[in-house]
């Protein structure tokens, strides 16, 4: 029994010793690090030839590029560029315009919706506390203004 575990180490050691200059690496032989040489890659070929998949896009990124777009209108009896955005909310306030009861209540729900966002928001009202405006009057005074 002692025979084939000695048998063992001695296949260990020779595959752990390193191909010396005068001793050539097989073409077949595989090492940590050094896969081999038929299945290396070749100079100037990428590990990865397709290279990273491209991200998917968001469905509001695609919107804003579509709606950003430029468009020919006719103005009149003039020919404008202007976005698709554009083009669309000009088409729709036209329509509401001449009557059509359907794009008027769009347009409406969308200004009331507009405007409760907009009173949601909270007003920006700067006051001024009595240290800000001493400094204010002090520095109003250095420069020589009256006030």
């Amino acid at each position: 029994m002692p025979a084939r575990a000695k048998k063992s180490n001695e296949s260990k050691a020779k595959a752990a010793t390193p191909a010396t200059p005068d001793q050539p690496v097989s073409d077949f032989e595989a090492r940590y690090r050094q896969p081999p040489k038929a299945t290396r890659f070749k100079p100037g070929q990428s590990g990865n030839p397709s290279g990273r998949p491209k991200a998917a896009k968001r469905l509001l990124s695609e919107l804003e590029a579509a709606l950003s777009a430029p468009v020919t209108i006719k103005v009149g009896a003039r020919k404008r560029r202007v976005s698709k955005m554009q083009a669309a909310v000009k088409s729709l306030a036209d329509r509401a315009a001449s009557g059509d009861p359907l794009v008027l209540r769009l347009l409406l729900a969308e200004l009331r919706h507009a405007e409760s966002r907009a009173s949601e928001e909270p007003a920006v009202q700067e006051t001024l506390s009595a240290t800000d405006q001493e400094v204010i009057a002090a520095m109003l005074q250095r420069i020589g203004v009256r006030g």
